[in-house]
């Protein structure tokens, strides 16, 4: 009868052990369960939080950088017409070519609407508002200049628009950062 008992023993023990190790699989299993569903549900909130931030920040990444595309080509004609009023320079006639090639890109530039589609894709009012009087600024600077850059007030015009091309410099680098604060709330 021992070895009945020793081996009721060592088979109930198995049992116990054995639905013990299914407890302890099935709880695993569940927990493993559990971590994968946080897991996906921590990759999905990701996943939105990257098509909002691409959403919201590519049209103020285009703003950004025709800000500075306006910026350069205004300053490339501005320096053009400075060295023809100088007349400095032995190359003259390459030198108002140059002018007006310039010009014609910075009138380009405006035609293609590339800059208005920018700005008209901004949802931040204040921003867009102010964008809009950098761009008009540099279109009466580059009027002043393309007016009188043969005639007297030449010198004048010259000036002003090296002045609103100071003045806008300080005026973009203020609505680049504040479209960098815009892309780092997102």
């Amino acid at each position: 009868m021992e070895d009945w008992a020793t081996v009721a023993l060592v088979l109930g023990s198995n049992a116990i052990m054995g639905v013990a190790n299914w407890l302890m699989v099935k709880r695993q299993l569940k927990h493993s369960g559990d971590q994968l569903e946080k897991q996906l549900q921590a990759q999905r909130e990701t996943d939105q939080h990257n098509r909002r931030w691409d959403t919201r920040s590519q049209p103020l990444m285009k703003l950004r950088g025709e800000l500075a595309r306006m910026a350069e080509k205004l300053e490339f004609l501005v320096d053009l017409a400075t060295q023809v009023i100088e007349g400095i320079d032995p190359n003259m006639d390459k030198r108002i070519d140059e002018l007006e090639k310039a010009a014609k890109n910075w009138e380009a530039y405006l035609n293609s609407g590339e800059f208005y589609q920018a700005l008209h894709m901004q949802y931040d009012h204040e921003l867009k508002v102010e964008a809009q009087k950098i761009s008009l600024d540099y279109q009466s600077a580059y009027l002043g200049v393309m007016a009188y850059w043969r005639g007297g007030k030449a010198d004048e015009k010259i000036h002003e628009a090296k002045a609103v091309a100071k003045n806008n410099a300080a005026r973009i680098a203020a609505v680049q950062l504040k479209i960098n604060t815009l892309l780092e709330e997102s």
